[in-house]
């Protein structure tokens, strides 16, 4: 068990460097109440793109980055200056 909590730390470690090398907004666990020794903050800069047609699930949009074009800061919801993205559509990716 010890062996695959490293491992799985490991790997998040790997998929997180590109996000520890920004300035992550709220940095800090948003719930001190419930926080947890072993968490990962997934704020910071994210690839994001407009659905304005409803077809991303169709079409299969989380198996690839193409529909993504522009960049959103996490954890601001699109529309909110702090985001970065102005409000365009109701669906997101």
């Amino acid at each position: 068990m010890k062996n695959f909590l490293a491992f799985l730390l490991y790997s998040m470690t790997l998929f997180l460097q590109p996000l520890i090398a920004q300035k992550i907004p709220l940095p800090e666990h948003p719930r001190p109440d419930f926080e947890r020794e072993a968490w990962a903050n997934l704020n910071g800069i994210w690839k994001f793109g407009f659905d304005s047609l409803d077809i991303g699930v169709k079409e299969k949009w989380f198996s690839n980055t193409n529909h993504s074009p522009l960049s959103i800061n996490v954890p601001f919801p699109w529309g909110s200056p702090l985001s970065g993205i102005a409000d365009k559509a109701d669906f997101g990716w």
